[in-house]
């Protein structure tokens, strides 16, 4: 939240499609060295099933996630 200027009180938008964040996404999977915010994705709930139902829809999640860094 730092990283993006949040503060504890602040409504945060799915990266996707600017619903409510409710979870945080790790595009590349999890493991060591992957909490860091090139992999961490901020998605509605909706947002975060689709990443993993579909290996295109997760791509795109990158792309718009690289882009707002």
């Amino acid at each position: 939240m730092d990283y993006f200027g949040y503060g504890i009180d602040d409504w945060i938008p799915c990266e996707i499609d600017n619903k409510k964040c409710i979870d945080v996404h790790h595009i590349d999977g999890r493991g060591k060295g992957k909490n860091v915010i090139e992999n961490l994705i901020g998605v509605c709930r909706e947002c975060h099933v689709k990443c993993h139902e579909s290996k295109e829809f997760n791509e795109k999640a990158r792309e718009i996630h690289l882009k707002n860094l």
